[in-house]
Order: structure tokens, then sequence, then C-alpha cells
């Protein structure tokens, strides 16, 4: 098995910005196909941090920005709800804008959408 590690958008980075790795059969994670494995990866799951996760990386995908887009979004829940800011600016740094949403947590993904098309 190989694995290709990045810290960004695959498909958008220089191929120097990645490194293939073999890993042994014993480094390899188990199927998730099994009930144990899945009970024991639920529990590294945060909730919050992947729905906030979730909502930055739609915005930055609508936006279609790779590894050096000129832009930045940070959601936080605060109870309830979901606050999603985010930044973009033309590659020479010039056409700059920002905005924010917030609303019902169940709307992240919509929110981000919405965002994401406000930055346009």
């Amino acid at each position: 098995m190989e694995l290709i590690l990045q810290s960004v958008d695959y498909h958008n980075c220089p191929v120097e910005h990645r490194e293939k790795v073999s890993l042994t059969e014993e480094q390899q994670l188990p199927s998730l196909d099994d009930d144990e494995t899945k009970e024991i990866v639920s529990q590294l799951d945060d909730k919050k941090a992947r729905i906030e996760t979730t909502a930055e990386r739609i915005v930055f995908s609508a936006l279609g920005c790779g590894c050096h887009a000129p832009a930045g979004v940070f959601a936080q829940i605060n109870g309830s709800n979901i606050t999603i800011w985010a930044c973009f600016s033309d590659p020479d740094g010039g056409n700059f804008r920002e905005h924010s949403l917030s609303g019902p947590i169940a709307d992240s993904a919509k929110l981000a959408q919405s965002l994401a098309d406000k930055l346009r």
C-alpha cells in the first residue's frame, strides 16, 4: 500500500510537495467494515470540530482553492449556531473581499456554500 501525504488539496498541489511512503501491513489501518473498529474510531471523532472543518472545506472547495489560493476560512460553533468567516482575493492580492454568515448548525453546509457564492 502507498500513501500520499499532503498538507492541502492533492490535485492542486505541485508534485514536489508530495511525498510517497510505503506502509507495511502492520502499519495499515484495519478496514472499517467491522463493528469493533468502527467503535474504536468513533471515539476519536470530535463532532464539533468535524462540523466546523467540513464547513471550512466546503467554502474552499466551492471557491476552487488550491495550495496557493489567497483565501482564509474560519468556522466556529457557539451553542446551536455556527458562524463562518471567510476572505478571498485575486492571486495578486487585489480585489480583497470578506464575508461572514451565521445560522443553525444543521444548515452549516448551506451557509458555507452561500458564503462562497458571496465571495465570488
